[in-house]
């Protein structure tokens, strides 16, 4: 493979998943990609819609600095 892409969402078996795909990009020496996805869950009428983009870019990023981290 050129690449190994892993999906992760935060919760333990997602970090397995991580674990694995690690090593599996160590013995093919090639890139390892993290991927996260999400829903749009921050819509009500307490919170404005730049605000909730903006919770959601941080709540995203958060998952995806564990999961770095974790790689690491």
């Amino acid at each position: 493979p050129d690449r190994i892409v892993v999906g992760i969402d935060g919760s333990p078996a997602s970090m397995e998943a991580l674990d694995w795909a690690g090593e599996e990009a160590d013995r093919y020496a090639v890139e390892l990609v993290v991927v996260h996805a999400w829903s749009y869950p921050y819509l009500s009428d307490d919170v404005q819609l730049s605000q909730a983009h903006d919770i959601m870019q941080v709540d995203a990023q958060c998952v995806l600095d564990v999961a770095v981290e974790h790689a690491r």
